[in-house]
């Protein structure tokens, strides 16, 4: 952690500016996407009131990476239903550490290596999002072992070509898509519960399929489409409910 310092500059040196990131299918919800790019070193306890971020009582024994992103991915989050108009601007963090949006928003958070990104858009929208670094050619079977079932690591060699690519995009995708179901869930599935129906790189598009039910509106056999793309040297992925990316089953 820095010394005391400056909150201003605290917060200048802690988070660059942000900026807006496309994603198809999102005007379609009246929603907005961003990201910032952030620095754990430069963390201090201090900025979550300097950010206007209230500290989650969950956090007290996490390590400071852990609350850097916490608050890098809540700062933005604020920011953006502040844009929407949302009085609210505070996102709490629910018993299963989900996010806990304000009353009238939706919306998803990601970090990795540094970088936050976050979508929110009014309700009833269903958003899900992900980003990751591309993963090392030696882990990808141990993953894949872990996240698929069936023939899925055979279809992503076929289409992909690269497997650490079709892996990370896989294993991203089917995190969006747990972030985007959840608050329709209500209920953790796991990864090997949803299945890679189609993929088409060079659109940046695939569907993944629910493999049985898992919940009261979410069927075996429902599927769903999602984007993504290269982002920042890792792999967006998206689900955005309401245009090309809504389930499509």
């Amino acid at each position: 952690m820095l010394d005391s310092a400056d909150p201003v500059e605290l917060s200048r040196r802690f988070a660059g500016p942000i900026t807006a990131v496309e994603l198809p299918g999102l005007s379609g919800v009246a929603g907005l996407c961003a990201e910032t790019r952030f620095d754990p070193g430069a963390y201090d306890d201090q900025l979550y009131q300097t950010l206007q971020v209230t500290f989650p009582r969950s956090l007290a024994r996490a390590v400071p990476r852990r609350r850097a992103e916490f608050l890098a991915g809540r700062y933005l989050a604020g920011t953006l239903l502040r844009r929407l108009g949302s009085v609210q601007t505070t996102v709490g963090m629910g018993q299963q550490r989900q996010p806990l949006w304000p009353e009238g928003f939706t919306g998803s958070i990601t970090h990795d290596a540094g970088r936050a990104i976050c979508t929110v858009a009014p309700a009833p929208a269903i958003l899900g999002i992900d980003y990751e670094p591309v993963l090392p050619r030696g882990q990808c079977a141990e993953v894949l072992a872990a996240i698929t079932a069936g023939g899925e690591a055979g279809q992503l060699t076929r289409v992909f070509g690269d497997p650490a690519l079709g892996t990370t995009v896989l294993f991203s995708a089917k995190e969006s898509l747990f972030k985007a179901l959840y608050p329709l869930a209500r209920d953790y599935f796991e990864f090997t519960d949803v299945g890679l129906a189609t993929a088409y790189p060079s659109k940046g598009l695939l569907q993944l399929e629910a493999l049985r039910d898992l919940s009261a509106i979410v069927h075996r056999g429902q599927v769903f489409r999602l984007g993504f793309r290269r982002h920042g040297g890792g792999i967006l992925t998206w689900l955005v409910d309401g245009a090309e990316s809504r389930p499509a089953g």
